[in-house]
């Protein structure tokens, strides 16, 4: 994808995300007053929903960079000492 982080991809309504800790399948949204994404590992054992009360419209780069370190964060801490 263009404009995509190294190792992002895109297909039927899913989207490939490189982690600090593992590639992760997933899917966001933004409605109504609300941000979400939602990541899952491929064999379905990890997954991580963050979600906010945020339009996206008054996102400010720090909001985002924020959103995006807390969703990577609950999502490896699923991981902990279990395999991938």
């Amino acid at each position: 994808m263009e404009g995509a982080p190294p190792g992002a991809g895109y297909g039927l309504g899913l989207t490939r995300a490189g982690t600090p800790c593992a590639t992760a399948w997933g899917h966001n949204g933004a409605f109504g007053g609300f941000y979400s994404d939602a990541y899952t590992s491929e064999n379905g054992r990890h997954q991580a929903l963050l979600m906010v009360n945020l339009d996206e419209s008054s996102q400010t780069e720090d909001i985002k960079l924020l959103f995006e370190e807390l969703r990577d964060k609950a999502y490896c801490s699923t991981f902990g000492s279990a395999s991938r």
